[in-house]
């Protein structure tokens, strides 16, 4: 088989994101499938473009036995919904290019976060006669109306129309959530022609040592509540944390440790020196492969999503280190995320933006080293008999291998 993959983003093994599609390309790849990758030289976290890429607009080379081509994008786009827009739109150009330029491909499949790249990729998969595939891992363009950035009623049935277009084009579907499933069987989509694949978790060969770790971040003996991941419009209820870090100012040996980056960490990192908040440390965006020495470090993780429907779809890379850590979760979550935990039962879950619920669970943890040593462990054996992102990826694959051969 001979697939070309489109996608706008794709994080590497040693880089932050979600780097599911890394690994399923090369899972393609070693099962003897010709595999060619067209995504963009933008860097998701900071923004930026490689000024080689910037001047060449092209550049090809390779990801192990996968070929790449990675195209031009508007940096900056985290600058506001305008240079957000422009540079989904000129990846949307260049990918176009690209994928004109590879051989004939048996399917070709697109990763979706916006849908713009999507009806040109269909185009190609239409002059080649190739079967077309869709990967859904964000519900365009909900998440833009649900965050506020897209108000206009003309813009939002554009937008729709546009949305329902690549859904019924596709010859099959796959997303990383059943909360999302359902919402996509509600627009009307047939339930038989989707299929849920969750990210997974990774294990790593060799469990890192918690008194290392700690000695190495300087964490003492204090108690850690430890997040990861992005501070943006669409990621994370970073300041419901840092209520609870309010709440919770004058409880001893007390440490929030928030690890990452993104467009409003300045204002969080200001709002903690604003509040005095001495027990909440920020530090920098680390590589993937640091993630499981700083959740050895951590006594229990934390997570939090806004109130509101829309973000019941969530299935957040975080969550899947978090179960597999053997660390006891608190998640001021609702959907998938609090249904997986309450699977697992590896923590507490309190509905979104409960402050004192998450408090009250953050200090019965601290107050009770049995329970969170308890919920950790049944986390940690959820996660390696349930989510395993190597026996998802081989599923995966035969569900490729079978939609194209069909």
């Amino acid at each position: 088989m001979r697939l070309l993959f489109v996608s706008q983003f794709i994080a590497r093994p040693d880089e932050p994101g979600q780097n599911r599609i890394y690994d399923f390309l090369q899972r393609l790849a070693d099962a003897g499938h010709d595999v060619r990758v067209v995504t963009c030289g933008l860097h998701y976290i900071r923004a930026t473009i490689d000024p080689e890429l910037a001047r060449r607009k092209f550049l090809h080379g390779r990801w192990g036995r996968v070929e790449v081509t990675t195209t031009y994008a508007s940096p900056g786009f985290r600058a506001g919904i305008v240079a957000r827009l422009r540079s989904y739109l000129s990846f949307a150009w260049y990918a176009f290019r690209a994928c004109l330029r590879v051989e004939r491909p048996d399917a070709l499949m697109v990763s979706v976060q916006p849908m713009f790249v999507a009806p040109l990729a269909w185009i190609v998969s239409r002059l080649r006669r190739a079967r077309f595939l869709l990967e859904v891992r964000d519900l365009w363009p909900d998440t833009a109306i649900a965050l506020g950035a897209v108000r206009s009623r003309l813009v939002v049935f554009l937008a729709r129309r546009l949305e329902m277009f690549v859904y019924r084009s596709a010859d099959r579907i796959v997303v990383i959530g059943p909360e999302m499933k359902r919402r996509i069987v509600a627009k009307g989509i047939p339930e038989s022609k989707i299929e849920v694949i969750p990210q997974g978790f990774q294990p790593v060969d060799v469990l890192p040592d918690r008194l290392a770790a700690r000695r190495r971040y300087g964490f003492g003996d204090a108690f850690v509540v430890m997040f990861t991941g992005s501070y943006g419009l669409a990621n994370n209820d970073t300041n419901t944390i840092l209520d609870a870090a309010l709440a919770l100012r004058e409880e001893p040996g007390l440490l929030f440790v928030l690890v990452g980056d993104g467009d409003r960490k300045e204002e969080y990192v200001a709002r903690a020196r604003a509040q005095g908040l001495d027990g909440v440390r920020f530090l920098p965006m680390v590589p993937k492969s640091e993630v499981p020495s700083l959740l050895a470090a951590a006594d229990a993780c934390i997570m939090a999503l806004p109130p509101g429907d829309f973000w019941k779809i969530f299935l957040q890379n975080k969550f899947f280190d978090y179960l597999g850590s053997g660390r006891p979760i608190v998640a001021a979550v609702a959907g998938d995320q609090a249904d997986l935990l309450g699977l697992s039962r590896a923590g507490f879950t309190v509905p979104p933006g409960d402050v004192p619920g998450l408090s009250q669970a953050i200090l019965r943890l601290k107050r009770d080293p049995a329970l969170a040593r308890e919920m950790g462990e049944r986390g940690a054996r959820y996660a390696r008999t349930h989510l395993l992102r190597s026996a998802l990826l081989d599923r995966y694959v035969r569900l490729v291998e079978d939609w194209v051969a069909r």
